[in-house]
């Protein structure tokens, strides 16, 4: 992984919002639907609890990932798979990623989930996906 990070928010909850917004919300006014921001090494330990598997150890130099991002982009389209990270996703979790959603929060009653309830939710769903497996050792 690298240094950087986002607001990462449940869809489910973007998804509430923005009916709420459609509900409540003010004519002209924009609402910010975030949920808090988290950097990736808290990420990886957040994911790492809930999924069982070990602990990533690499941490790619900024400079370095992006010198190779272009070369794993093509890389991954030739394999017909997702790439890992592209340039957009680097400049993205180095860019300013602090967000607020007060106003949503006041006037919407827009209140999103834990952070770990979504990765929960999201690992048991790659998991019946057959995206990701159990960690070895597990019963």
């Amino acid at each position: 992984y690298v240094r950087g990070g986002y607001d990462f928010v449940d869809v489910r909850d973007v998804a509430a919002g923005m009916i709420s917004a459609a509900e409540k919300g003010k004519s002209g006014e924009a609402y910010i639907l975030s949920n808090r921001y988290v950097d990736l090494g808290e990420l990886m330990k957040l994911l790492r609890g809930i999924s069982g598997h070990r602990r990533v150890l690499t941490l790619l130099p900024m400079a370095l990932a992006r010198l190779t991002a272009p070369l794993a982009e093509l890389w991954y389209k030739l394999l017909k798979q997702p790439p890992l990270f592209t340039r957009y996703s680097l400049y993205t979790l180095d860019s300013n990623a602090q967000f607020s959603h007060e106003k949503a929060t006041a006037e919407l009653g827009y209140h999103p989930r834990p952070l770990e309830e979504t990765l929960e939710d999201m690992v048991a769903w790659l998991r019946a996906q057959g995206r990701i497996r159990e960690p070895a050792g597990a019963s």
